[in-house]
C-alpha cells in the first residue's frame, strides 16, 4: 500500500507580492511572480507524488485584489488535483496546523 501524503501550504498571498522598489526590474518581476510560482509548485508536487490532499492555511488570496488570470490559474490547479482524486482544504486559521486538534477536513 502506498503512503498517504498531505501537502501543506501557508499564506501564499498570491495577490499581494512584496513591494520592493529599490531593485532592478528583472528582480522585481521575479518577486512579483514568486508566490504564484510557489503555489503552482505545491499543486504540481501534489499531483506528481499522488498526494491525498493539499491543505492551504492562512491567506491564499483577497478576492478584492486578485486578478482574473490569477483566479483562473488557481482554479485550474485545484481542478487538476481534484481530477486526480485529491482533495483541497482551505483553513483560514494558520494555527490549525500546530496540533490544536482542529481538523479542517
Amino acid at each position: 500500500m502506498a503512503e498517504t501524503e498531505i501537502v501543506f501550504a501557508f499564506d501564499a498571498r498570491i495577490d499581494c507580492p512584496p513591494g520592493l522598489v529599490d531593485m532592478p526590474s528583472d528582480r522585481r518581476r521575479r518577486f512579483a511572480t514568486a508566490a504564484m510560482a510557489a503555489l503552482e509548485n505545491v499543486f504540481t508536487m501534489a499531483v506528481d507524488r499522488e498526494a491525498a490532499a493539499v491543505v492551504l492555511f492562512g491567506e491564499l488570496l483577497n478576492p478584492a485584489r486578485i486578478s482574473p488570470a490569477q483566479a483562473a490559474d488557481v482554479a485550474a490547479w485545484i481542478d487538476s488535483f481534484c481530477h486526480e482524486g485529491g482533495i483541497v482544504v482551505a483553513a483560514a486559521d494558520p494555527t490549525a496546523a500546530a496540533g490544536t486538534g482542529h481538523r479542517p477536513w
